[in-house]
């Protein structure tokens, strides 16, 4: 069976680099979740109040989406 006929899902964690702090997160589609993520933090509209400002304060560059676990289900 070939992976476009699996269905994957995803555990993620945007990391501030400088605190240590995450955001952990699963969703099954991983590039658009990540561009949300970044694109509402970029606007200053984030939903988590606390990835926001620590956003604003730190900056772009002081965080990193990292994948923590992909499971496959057939």
């Amino acid at each position: 069976m070939g992976t476009e006929e699996m269905d994957q899902a995803h555990v993620y964690a945007i990391v501030n680099r400088l605190t240590g702090h995450r955001y952990i997160g699963s969703t099954r589609n991983l590039k658009r979740r990540r561009y949300l993520h970044f694109w509402r933090l970029g606007r200053g509209d984030h939903p988590n109040i606390r990835l926001q400002r620590a956003w604003d304060r730190d900056g772009a560059e002081a965080f990193e989406f990292v994948i923590l676990e992909t499971t496959i289900s057939e």
